[in-house]
């Protein structure tokens, strides 16, 4: 009986809902129940979405990112050595700081013109984070005139506009402390990442000596001594010198060789780390590849 009255209460619920009108019906609770369950169910799968966008963006990095960064003396090297070329590959032993303000990616070596490539990667809370430090930098204290208070604006102004064009430069030591500040850089915004491609100049990364000549071979002097001797000479990598390499990150208008880097340094090179080659012969140099490719010279700022 319980169960029929219930069943009947329902019935003629449904059928007084039935007999309002539109504007009854559109202001009434059970719309307002269905409105909020809507916007529920659309606010999660929107939670969702973002996770799994961000999820799915930070797993790797695009094909365009990993390729070479084709400097001239490196497309020189290509054109007279061809595919007798090395180049080496190093997988970098962590990709984060602890500050996670940038990653780093595949790190590249050519012996042939002591040059090392690698790949960053910086987010917008990155930016988010360069300008606000700066933001504190620049603020005045409030016992500042309006005079000071004013240059104080104008600077902020000025640092600000900075960041948005070319916020960071990069600095490369090694564990003799030596520092690199000469590079190529080319970079690009793929969702919410900009990547940068870097190519420092000058890295003796392995030292080389000459192979000597030794017991079993003919003297020099002898007959057909250029055939005998073809190739001996070459140079082969016997050891490192270089331990380890860190990258430094600075604020483009405020960079000092003896100040704290701003983000946390990156491990770029670890010597003992396995290196393999790198198989370039799907990323050979092309006219069109690295049209943004700039050279860098990285100063003090007075």
């Amino acid at each position: 009986m319980a169960e029929s009255f219930r069943e009947w209460g329902d019935y003629g619920a449904e059928e007084e809902w039935q007999s309002r009108t539109p504007i009854k019906k559109f202001f009434s609770f059970r719309t307002f129940k269905r409105v909020l369950k809507i916007i529920g169910i659309i606010f999660i799968v929107l939670i969702y979405a973002i996770l799994a966008y961000r999820l799915i963006t930070g797993l790797g990095v695009p094909d365009k990112a990993k390729k070479m960064l084709w400097t001239p003396s490196d497309i020189a090297a290509y054109e007279e050595s061809g595919s007798n070329l090395t180049i080496y590959v190093q997988e970098p032993e962590a990709q984060f700081g602890n500050d996670g303000h940038f990653s780093i990616y595949l790190v590249k070596y050519i012996p042939e013109t002591s040059q090392i490539q690698l790949t960053l990667r910086y987010n917008r809370s990155t930016i988010a984070d360069l300008k606000s430090d700066l933001t504190s930098l620049y603020t005045p204290d409030d016992s500042a005139t309006d005079e000071e208070k004013a240059a104080a604006a104008e600077a902020l102004e000025s640092a600000l506009a900075k960041v948005d064009d070319a916020p960071f430069a990069y600095i490369l030591r090694d564990n003799t402390g030596k520092t690199y500040t000469n590079y190529y850089i080319s970079s690009f915004t793929s969702g919410l990442y900009t990547y940068v491609r870097l190519a420092f100049d000058d890295v003796e990364l392995f030292n080389t000596e000459t192979v000597a000549a030794s017991h079993g071979y003919f003297d020099p002097d002898e007959e057909y001594s250029d055939i005998i001797y073809k190739g001996i000479n070459k140079s082969a990598s016997v050891s490192s010198d270089i331990s380890y390499l860190y990258i430094d990150f600075y604020y483009s208008g405020d960079v000092k060789y003896d100040m704290e880097s701003w983000a946390d340094p990156l491990l770029v090179y670890r010597s003992g780390l396995k290196i393999d080659e790198y198989d370039y012969s799907k990323d050979l140099p092309n006219k069109t590849q690295n049209e943004d490719m700039t050279y860098v010279r990285i100063s003090e700022t007075k």
